[in-house]
């Protein structure tokens, strides 16, 4: 997860914005959205909501998302962040695409990263997420 949240912080405002403005995998799906988890693997049926290949684990050849609860899956939410109060702003169902949506002086982007997977041999469903704050350009 740390990796994820750090290749973000190396991007400026401006560059996250416009990498998460297409969907790298069918770009007739549009922009992503602001809150929406992305890459998040639906373990009850194995798809992947939102998929972007940025975030997939390599994975041994014999597990697959829509098989194996074992699957190992890193999934990201971008909000925006008021850095006076510590809150996020709601513009989530925005589409980082969508020019209304622009950051006040006090405000910087979010990224959560989070990976889930289970440990071998048991149904206990483990997580770790790392939130970063994207600087400003």
């Amino acid at each position: 997860a740390s990796e994820l949240a750090e290749f973000f912080v190396s991007h400026k405002p401006e560059r996250l914005r416009a990498n998460l403005s297409t969907n790298p995998v069918n770009g007739t799906f549009g922009a992503y959205k602001f809150c929406a988890h992305i890459n998040l693997l639906d373990r009850t049926t194995g798809n992947i909501l939102n998929r972007d290949p940025l975030a997939d684990i390599p994975q041994p050849s014999t597990l697959s998302a829509a098989a194996d609860s074992h699957y190992v899956n890193r999934f990201y939410i971008v909000n925006i962040l008021d850095m006076t109060t510590l809150t996020t702003r709601d513009v989530c169902n925005k589409a980082f695409s969508d020019n209304t949506v622009t950051l006040a002086n006090t405000e910087r982007y979010m990224v959560t990263v989070g990976v889930t997977w289970k440990r071998l041999g048991t149904n206990d469903l483990q997580r770790e997420v790392v939130s970063a704050v994207i600087p400003q350009s």
